[in-house]
């Protein structure tokens, strides 16, 4: 299982998602949200990850979303990926290079109508604006 080598966190408005460094298969790191996390900024709910054990985050379990979700995605969500932190736990998560693909979802429920609650939809503007800002930033630093 691989061991997280650095943390941070991804911070939207007044939430925010854990985020790690682990590497990859090739020694490459990824950066990794983490699925309870990802589940606290889109819901405002703390707590409790995914029902039953289930690998898709709770929000996404809205029949809406599931019925956007292209294949690759749909897989990617059900196949998170588990690693251990440094306080002797283990997280389970994604590549940070899932968010926009979910943030286009949740969009597009909102433009077909499917959504009853827009508070996601809000929440993934906000997430959307500030991935724009720490891409800026982060391309700015490298250059």
């Amino acid at each position: 299982m691989p061991k997280a080598t650095h943390y941070g966190e991804l911070i939207f408005g007044d939430r925010k998602i854990p985020c790690y460094n682990v590497p990859d298969e090739n020694s490459k790191s990824i950066r990794i949200i983490t699925l309870r996390g990802m589940d606290e900024v889109f819901t405002g709910k703390k707590g409790g990850g995914n029902r039953r054990g289930a690998q898709m985050p709770r929000f996404l379990c809205n029949h809406s979303y599931k019925s956007l979700m292209p294949n690759d995605l749909y897989w990617r969500i059900i196949d998170p990926i588990k690693f251990a932190i440094n306080k002797g736990g283990i997280a389970i998560g994604y590549d940070a290079t899932i968010l926009p693909d979910i943030c286009a979802i949740i969009l597009q429920a909102r433009n077909e109508k499917k959504l009853k609650d827009q508070s996601q939809a809000i929440m993934t503007e906000i997430v959307l604006k500030t991935l724009a800002k720490v891409g800026i930033i982060h391309e700015y630093i490298i250059l």
